[in-house]
């Protein structure tokens, strides 16, 4: 049962950096790179949203025009990556993983992206299987700052 009718998804801002750090801590992430996203965000290179249930913030997305690691992901032009996918224990199972990702897809392809990319870890099999209801396929497996990773894209 699909409760997307019940998300609503803003755009993070500057005043949210603790909400985002609190994510991020929740899900076992770093928040060492938070302050350095806000200014990607206001450069234009990084996109973040965050999901509310009523006042409730329920999970966070962004979509990266650039990543500094492997052009590959995301490289200014026509690949942009979902990240920070991240949605809280009490709205898991609620499909707010999926809206989340389409709500990037959108976002991506307002902007000219023609290739959407993602990574995750290969152990996180629940991820994979959204990813690919999706329509994303592997193309790649390589090394994060954080670890390996499963490297997924599809054309939008």
């Amino acid at each position: 049962m699909s409760h997307a009718t019940e998300f609503v998804v803003r755009p993070a801002r500057v005043a949210d950096r603790e909400i985002v750090c609190a994510i991020r801590a929740h899900v076992g992430w770093d928040q060492e790179l938070v302050e350095s996203w806000f200014h990607d965000v206001a450069r234009g290179s990084r996109f973040m949203w965050l999901a509310q249930v009523g006042a409730e913030v329920a999970g966070m997305v962004a979509l990266d025009l650039v990543d500094r690691h492997d052009p590959d992901v995301a490289d200014g032009h026509s690949r942009a990556a979902v990240t920070s996918l991240a949605v809280l224990p009490p709205f898991l199972r609620r499909g707010l993983g999926r809206f989340l990702t389409q709500h990037v897809e959108k976002e991506a392809r307002s902007r000219g992206v023609t290739w959407i990319t993602l990574f995750t870890d290969p152990a996180n099999s629940a991820a994979i299987r959204l990813y690919e209801s999706l329509g994303y396929v592997e193309y790649k497996k390589h090394q994060r700052p954080w670890g390996m990773a499963v490297h997924m894209h599809k054309r939008l």
